[in-house]
């Protein structure tokens, strides 16, 4: 397929002459018929034909016609689109996070990006740390919200330091710190992410209940029946009848943007990593 002499072909019946078609387009008229020669030459049938009134269409030519400029729409179309995705105006970025952070982050990051690039589509996956990280190691998504340390071979984005809070009904929670000895006393709810899990030197943790999620955590203790431990992520989104207590010694873990360090970014992922980080900031 060679563009330029389908250009060639349609301007000159646009135009109705080779001096005219050679004219806007830059050629000499050599240079126009040669392209149109060429072409008829590749199709294996003439096109255009001469005469006293002018150039006119083969018969052939009619019928080949429509379907040379579908070829020239299609190829303005190809070069728009490439040139929106070298912009990081569309594309496709496939995302995968932690299912609190598609719940309290993902739907302020994307709002704010979607507003400068309305026509990037997402693809987002949730899951568990090694779920998002094998994601991305795979292919199978371009990058994702996780916890740091990384493994070898990713790129990180650091977002934000993110501490565990000890969850109380609000009327018991007159501290601002409460010791993990003391937490590990009182009747305890485990949920998914299990937060529990290595907050007591290693020591077993017997809970009371075990709950699918924080929503379902938040309203056990808003009830009395326990305490549990949560990420302020998750605890900023709770609303009245609990509140978050730091634990001394204090918890937390580092988001982080993740990503293959030897698959460069798309140009729209690029900016979506960008506008997360001033989205995070902002907070």
């Amino acid at each position: 397929m060679n563009l330029p002499q389908y250009q060639a072909f349609l301007k000159v019946v646009e135009t109705g002459s080779f001096t005219k078609a050679a004219e806007e387009l830059g050629y000499t008229q050599s240079g126009i018929t040669h392209q149109i020669q060429m072409l008829e030459k590749s199709l294996e049938l003439s096109l255009l034909k001469r005469d006293r009134s002018g150039i006119s269409l083969t018969a052939e030519g009619e019928v080949l016609l429509p379907y040379i400029r579908n070829l020239r729409i299609d190829e303005a179309a190809l070069q728009q689109r490439a040139r929106e995705l070298v912009q990081g105006n569309s594309g496709l970025i496939r995302f995968a996070a932690l299912p609190e952070v598609t719940k309290c982050w993902l739907p302020g990051m994307i709002s704010q990006f979607f507003h400068k690039h309305p026509q990037v589509q997402f693809q987002l996956f949730s899951g568990t740390e090694k779920e998002c990280i094998s994601l991305v190691q795979r292919g199978s998504a371009d990058l994702c919200i996780a916890s740091l340390p990384a493994e070898t071979g990713m790129k990180t984005l650091f977002l934000k330091r993110d501490f565990l809070l000890a969850v109380l009904p609000a009327e018991k929670g007159k501290e601002e710190t409460i010791r993990r000895t003391a937490l590990q006393k009182m009747p305890l709810i485990r949920t998914c992410p299990d937060y529990l899990e290595g907050l007591f030197s290693g020591e077993p943790v017997a809970p009371v209940f075990q709950v699918p999620d924080s929503a379902s955590l938040i309203e056990m203790v808003k009830e009395g029946l326990g305490c549990g431990v949560l990420s302020e992520m998750e605890l900023k989104q709770a609303g009245k009848g609990v509140m978050g207590c730091r634990l001394e010694p204090q918890a937390y873990r580092d988001l982080a943007l993740i990503y293959p360090d030897a698959n460069p970014l798309s140009k729209a992922a690029e900016e979506f990593a960008e506008e997360a980080q001033i989205w995070i900031s902002r907070r």
